[in-house]
């Protein structure tokens, strides 16, 4: 799903149809920023970028999670558990209730960066 996201998006820059997307391509300083690389930028160079990136907040989840983070295949039981751990853990006053200040990272709570107000 990524990989024909990426790969869409880089058609829609690489305008000459060279398989090279530069500086000062339109959407070129997003990308370069978001994956954190620079130069001339073919598809395998994102890709591969891209990859690595996942890997990275894969890690840093599993470093989140501790000893609660999953083990795969994953069954409802199991993934309903985990969550009820993690709301658990995330609650900190125990009111049942998750508040914008108990969810780290997210700027002010749900619909910050990173996801969608619904």
């Amino acid at each position: 799903r990524m990989r024909g996201r990426l790969t869409q998006a880089f058609e829609r820059m690489d305008r000459d149809g060279d398989g090279i997307v530069r500086e000062g391509d339109r959407g070129y300083g997003r990308l370069s920023d978001r994956l954190d690389i620079e130069g001339d930028l073919t598809l395998e160079q994102i890709l591969a970028a891209a990859a690595q990136k996942a890997d990275e907040h894969r890690a840093d989840r599993e470093l989140e999670m501790g000893e609660t983070a999953p083990s795969f295949p994953l069954t409802r039981a199991d993934a309903l558990a985990l969550a009820e751990a993690r709301f658990t853990a995330l609650d900190t006053n125990s009111d049942g209730v998750l508040s914008g200040d108990e969810m780290p990272g997210r700027h002010g709570g749900f619909g910050g960066k990173g996801h969608r107000n619904r």
